[in-house]
């Protein structure tokens, strides 16, 4: 299947890049954010999902739902932490961001079911 190399097929996996040629890590650009890894319940078990959090906040902020693009076929949050923690620091508030599960291996509805679950 043509999957694989799209999901492996990332920046960097052929050998060393150039880090001149790289834009600065999320980490470097929105650094006051705090990251923690929760895990939303669902009739088929548990969701995993990232959770950024403006560094020091106290609890009662908004709270934005992300699902990454893809097509319910590739992603990850990890891959869009740059999008993540700017939406978190820009608009102090939390970014809960869902790693619903894959097709083909989890044809579609399945994502999208994580992502409703994940929700509620």
């Amino acid at each position: 299947m043509m999957i694989q190399p799209v999901r492996t097929g990332y920046l960097g996996d052929e050998g060393p890049s150039d880090p001149n040629l790289l834009p600065p890590p999320p980490e470097q650009l929105f650094p006051n954010v705090d990251v923690d890894q929760a895990y939303a319940p669902s009739p088929d078990g548990p969701i995993r999902c990232e959770v950024f959090r403006p560094e020091g906040s106290s609890s009662g902020l908004p709270t934005m739902m992300y699902f990454h693009g893809g097509g319910f076929m590739v992603g990850r949050s990890e891959d869009t932490k740059f999008l993540t923690r700017k939406m978190c620091v820009q608009n102090n508030l939390v970014v809960v961001s869902v790693n619903y599960r894959l097709a083909p291996e989890w044809p579609f509805p399945t994502g999208l079911d994580d992502c409703v679950a994940a929700y509620r």
